[in-house]
């Protein structure tokens, strides 16, 4: 559902569990469900982000949770609706443009 966010999980070496970290959805439900954008933004100094930007690239795999988020867009309402946001909410509002503008 437009709005939603995703788990991402990588197993680092010396670490005794998989870190996880939580990345707002950038794509639309349609026209194809199972891809999935995400915004992410390169944390200096970080234990995911860098490797996710620098390191994953097209035919890389990970771990990737189910999307989930109640701060969402179905859709259903055809009235006018003003999306104002900043920051990592911007990815957010993204996504339920993208998917106004498939719908």
């Amino acid at each position: 559902m437009a709005g939603q966010y995703c788990h991402v999980r990588l197993d680092l070496a010396g670490r005794p569990e998989p870190i996880q970290r939580s990345y707002s959805v950038a794509s639309a439900p349609q026209p194809d469900p199972f891809v999935i954008d995400l915004g992410i933004k390169e944390t200096p100094g970080g234990l995911i982000s860098p490797r996710l930007v620098r390191e994953f690239g097209l035919g890389s795999r990970l771990e990737v949770r189910v999307p989930t988020g109640r701060f969402t867009w179905t859709g259903d309402d055809r009235e006018p609706v003003l999306l104002a946001g900043t920051a990592s909410g911007v990815v957010s509002l993204m996504s339920m443009i993208r998917f106004a503008a498939t719908s």
